[in-house]
């Protein structure tokens, strides 16, 4: 049986972007580690729930201790700026000299290890609240009167033309007005009026 695990010195989450981690592994056989010294290239493979995402090839002349099953798995910043944050799961392909395939583990995918990626702070986004003073506030609040009573004045409301309206019924016939008086006064009688409303005529 044919298992893959992360070492204990391993961690097994790392930050969106960074570049400094490394993820170490070690595969076994029957609970014994690999010989790593007789493959031919070693190929970690990432994927999600949903199947295969990328890979990152780990030549064998750069395992520190080959006979002990041990991979450490440099996640540089072009593999970390590919996948966003979330949860990832890990295989280890190995082909040997003579071209065959191991693959670890081999129980079906995807119920193997995985690792997540956590958010940086650049991958959140943040509100700047402006802060207004009192005097600032009503000089903004000033200039938009301004501006309103200019629109207001220059007609800038002002709607379109409405369509004509329809004729009116015709109003009631209004009530007779009252006999014109016309008075007949001598003009000593005129000029000795206080109230000179209505028509006179004077007499000569």
């Amino acid at each position: 049986m044919r298992n893959l695990n992360f070492t204990s010195d391993s961690p097994q989450s790392i930050k969106l972007g960074d570049s400094s981690d490394t993820l170490s592994l070690r595969v076994t056989e029957l609970d014994q580690p690999v010989d790593l010294s007789r493959a031919s290239s070693i190929t970690v493979k990432i994927g999600n729930t949903a199947g295969f995402l990328t890979e990152i090839n780990v030549a064998v002349s750069d395992l520190i201790h080959p006979t002990d099953g041990r991979i450490d798995v440099v996640i540089d910043s072009k593999i970390s700026s590919e996948l966003p944050a979330g949860q990832y799961l890990l295989e280890v392909w190995i082909d040997d000299t003579q071209g065959n395939t191991a693959i670890y583990p081999d129980t079906s995918y995807p119920s193997v290890i995985g690792f997540s990626i956590k958010k940086n702070i650049m991958a959140a986004t943040s509100t700047v609240i402006t802060t207004l003073t009192l005097a600032d506030f009503e000089a903004k609040f000033d200039d938009l009167q301004k501006d309103l009573q200019s629109k207001v004045t220059s007609g800038y409301f002002k709607g379109d033309k409405g369509d004509k309206g329809d004729k009116g019924d015709k109003g009631d016939k209004g009530d007779k007005g009252d006999d014109a008086v016309i008075k007949v006064v001598t003009q000593s009688q005129y000029d000795s009026l206080t109230d000179k409303s209505g028509v006179y005529f004077i007499k000569g």
